[in-house]
């Protein structure tokens, strides 16, 4: 197993890990949908300021 940095860029591959992570567990109780990604996207940002990897 490797342990990575989540980082602005790897989103895209943690939104398709949660995607198919939803197809084994799907009770978790929330959708990956635009709000999810919009909402991962905007913790990257800082008082305005894009935070650096």
């Amino acid at each position: 197993m490797e342990i990575k940095r989540f980082t602005q860029t790897c989103i895209d591959d943690v939104i398709d890990f949660e995607l198919r992570l939803r197809l084994e567990e799907n009770f978790w109780g929330w959708e990956i949908n635009e709000q999810y990604i919009a909402d991962v996207k905007r913790s990257f940002v800082l008082d305005g300021l894009l935070m650096e990897e």
